[in-house]
């Protein structure tokens, strides 16, 4: 179960407190999270974002977080943005089964008609 919050400290409006106020209520849900569907099939992730100063004030809950089991996604890194938007992408892929050929077929090599 993947369990993904997010936390905005970027705005000119958002307070300091409010964040790490989101940051908590996060660990929590994940805490909720990992109760309910167990520890090993719990993936938690942080996304926020956050300047480089706004960043360095609210370290330590975001370390918190993390020691509670939880991926930090920096929306401001271009890299951990990527490997976040693939990682998500990836889970659309269908898994082939067991037993199971795989049989896709490209629609490019089947005649007009049996396309409908």
């Amino acid at each position: 179960m993947h369990v993904i919050q997010t936390a905005d400290a970027s705005a000119e409006d958002s307070s300091v407190r409010r964040t790490i106020a989101n940051i908590a209520i996060s660990a929590l849900v994940f805490e909720q999270a990992r109760m309910t569907f167990g520890e090993d099939n719990t993936k938690p992730k942080l996304v926020y974002k956050a300047s480089s100063g706004m960043e360095s004030i609210i370290a330590p809950s975001l370390e918190a977080a993390e020691h509670q089991g939880a991926t930090l996604i920096n929306w401001e890194s271009r890299d951990d943005r990527n490997r976040f938007v693939i990682e998500l992408a990836s889970l659309a892929e269908p898994t082939p089964k067991k037993g199971q050929p795989n049989m896709s077929v490209h629609a490019s090599v089947q005649p007009r008609l049996k396309l409908n």
